[in-house]
């Protein structure tokens, strides 16, 4: 996504030196959650011995886990498909959003993270506006929820750029692009 590239490009202009790690779910092969895998994942969480297989695959949630932790800044690139997140995505928060890995729960408490606070930069582009004051918020079932994961479960302070309308009138759509690359720029620019 060209919106992504800008915003790497105004952080690197930022005068930081980052270590770039991109990951493209459509290049990568998420375990499936079922078999083993999904044994392994209650057998952790009620704190049970994994078996052999059970613990081969646990370490491949793991692997992907450890990856994001690694990350001193997120910058998560999103398209919105029928009104919420491509299918990649969810099969990806599914995989790294485990009990007593990245989060804890309790009836006193809720949701507590188990990771380390980081900032998080949500770059998003989709054919209608769903954001807060464009009418059609109630139909964002991508934005509100992808948010929220970042904020309850991944520790995440969260700034969203969306680039929307892309489908609309020639001039609406220019006029949001440059909105969505200024927006982008400037926050790369104000982080450190």
């Amino acid at each position: 996504m060209p919106l992504a590239e800008h915003f790497i490009n105004a952080l690197q202009a930022n005068g930081e030196r980052w270590n770039i790690d991109k990951l493209n779910l459509w290049d990568v092969t998420l375990p499936a959650m079922d078999g083993d895998i999904l044994d392994a994942k209650y057998a952790f969480f009620q704190g049970q011995a994994l078996t052999e297989n059970q613990a081969a695959g646990w370490s491949q949630v793991r692997l992907h886990l450890d990856r994001f932790r690694r990350a001193d800044v997120v910058v998560l690139v999103m398209p919105i498909w029928n009104f919420g997140v491509p299918y990649v995505l969810k099969h990806y928060i599914d995989v790294i959003t485990q009990p007593g890995l990245c989060f804890s729960w309790s009836p006193d408490t809720g949701y507590q993270s188990l990771l380390d606070a980081k900032k998080a930069f949500l770059l998003s582009s989709s054919g209608q506006d769903f954001r807060v004051g464009s009418g059609n918020e109630q139909d964002d079932f991508g934005l509100t929820y992808i948010e929220r994961w970042l904020k309850t479960y991944m520790n995440c302070e969260v700034e969203t750029v969306a680039f929307a309308p892309t489908i609309a009138e020639e001039t609406r759509v220019i006029e949001a692009k440059e909105q969505a690359y200024s927006q982008a720029w400037n926050l790369a620019q104000s982080f450190n």
